[in-house]
């Protein structure tokens, strides 16, 4: 298994990009409870629900883009957040079989998603 994949920049910004158009106007759930070891798993208690903007980022340049502000979080349930799932614009339910893209870990450092905080109040 590859340990350090490169990528060219033309070939990162055009993945980068892809991700974006997938995820324009869908949703980043955050979960608490045990990271599922698969993305087909379900797991966790949904915490909230975020939307993406129409365009949730800009353009890729140098691989990387700037992602919009998020805005309208509906906070569902109180716990503490542990991981996170985004959604395209079709949703998604409780798996990334179901509409999903990828999913992280969430923590106040070194994690896929930095909050300030991982207490959520729902």
């Amino acid at each position: 298994m590859a340990t350090e994949p490169k990528l060219n920049v033309t070939t990162a910004n055009l993945a980068a990009n892809a991700v974006v158009n997938t995820l324009s106007s869908g949703y980043l759930h955050i979960y608490s409870g045990s990271v599922p070891s698969t993305g087909s798993s379900s797991g966790g208690t949904l915490l909230s629900i975020s939307p993406f903007a129409t365009t949730a980022a800009s353009t890729a340049s140098a691989g990387i883009n700037t992602w919009n502000a998020i805005a309208n979080t509906t906070a569902i349930n109180t716990g503490t957040a542990a991981f996170f799932r985004v959604y395209g614009s079709t949703g998604g339910t409780t798996d990334l079989s179901s509409g999903g893209v990828f999913q992280g870990v969430v923590a106040t450092a070194t994690a896929d998603l930095i909050f300030n905080s991982v207490a959520w109040r729902g």
